[in-house]
């Protein structure tokens, strides 16, 4: 059995069906009224649901429940440790990636809007624009948005009555109660997620140079992301329940980045849910012409299509400009629960 304190507790079944809109289970309902609970399952500790749906959309986010982490690593880069062992309330994230049909939803209900200089999405070979709306190409419902901004993913998971984590959160998500590289374990498995080793028909890249010489010379202009980007369901889920939590699109979290926010962590500390951080330039590589930036940066956690699968462990940190729109850059928003018996928002 797993602990209780670091990974998946047992689930109580209550009664209660799909199609319940608001099931309060806990005096007060703690999560949003654009919410219905799915399933039976709650978890003991909190008695939260272990699942609710937003009603409109159909996006799904599990519950993380309550527990310790260890974050970061201590044999990983430098910005990646020291390692501390921290504390979680409990929280609900998405169950996967967004979808290109749930972002045209939003787009046609909130529309493109400019921010920083970029539209809130660009680029993406996944969605159109016909008569006067914006929908997902044939065949692409269940494909992950890409190519969003920071701002692009903060309005929809507004839009979504949610937020984007915070990268503690998010690691807690991917980790799943593990200690482990990966949420499945320490060895690489090309066939556990979406990564640059299926792209280039690779079995594992074994360095940051072997991966750039490929990136550099075919990886780069690989432009049609329909033939790399899979459905957010492709591959095996990690043991919250998450999809494709270490490939397909990295996934852009609340914080702005700072090459040295894990030492500031002190172990036992009780993680905020709010983003935390301030700007902080820092140097970042955009391809082509434009060479090294020095300008501040949003956290994204992830694997993707386009990263080597040693990027794609739970504990790297990459960080991107807000307004960056890469053809690999999505998301999966969060819910903190209100306190109990303060009802629905």
């Amino acid at each position: 059995a797993i602990s209780p304190v670091s990974g998946a507790l047992p689930l109580i079944p209550v009664e209660m069906s799909d199609s319940d809109a608001s099931v309060a289970i806990v005096p007060g309902q703690q999560w949003p009224a654009s919410y219905r609970v799915v399933g039976r399952d709650i978890e003991p500790a909190s008695r939260l649901p272990m699942v609710i749906a937003h009603i409109k959309t159909g996006y799904r986010l599990r519950l993380i429940p309550a527990g310790e982490t260890g974050l970061g690593r201590t044999d990983a880069d430098v910005t990646e440790r020291p390692q501390h062992r921290v504390l979680f309330d409990p929280f609900w994230i998405g169950e996967t990636e967004v979808t290109c049909r749930q972002y045209a939803w939003f787009l046609n209900e909130q529309g493109p809007k400019r921010e920083a200089g970029e539209w809130r999405i660009s680029k993406n070979d996944l969605m159109e624009y016909q008569n006067g709306r914006h929908q997902e190409r044939p065949g692409f419902d269940e494909y992950p948005v890409h190519s969003i901004t920071w701002f692009g993913a903060r309005d929809f998971a507004k839009w979504l009555d949610a937020g984007l984590p915070t990268e503690a959160q998010w690691e807690r998500a991917a980790r799943a109660g593990t200690t482990t590289r990966w949420s499945w374990g320490d060895q690489w498995d090309r066939n556990a997620a979406n990564t640059a080793e299926r792209a280039s028909g690779v079995s594992m890249f074994q360095n940051h140079s072997q991966w750039f010489t490929w990136w550099r010379d075919i990886g780069s202009g690989l432009t049609d992301s329909a033939k790399f980007i899979t459905p957010v369901r492709t591959d095996p889920p990690n043991p919250f329940g998450l999809y494709a939590i270490h490939g397909n699109v990295v996934e852009w979290c609340a914080d702005w980045y700072n090459p040295r926010a894990y030492e500031d962590i002190t172990d036992g500390q009780r993680m905020p849910i709010e983003a935390t951080g301030s700007p902080i330039e820092v140097s970042y590589y955009r391809t082509g012409t434009q060479g090294t930036n020095i300008l501040p940066c949003r956290v994204v956690r992830g694997g993707a299509w386009y990263r080597a699968g040693y990027a794609s462990v739970s504990h790297t940190r990459v960080w991107f400009p807000p307004n960056e729109t890469g053809i690999g850059v999505g998301m999966r928003p969060v819910i903190n629960p209100r306190p109990a018996g303060s009802g629905a928002r």
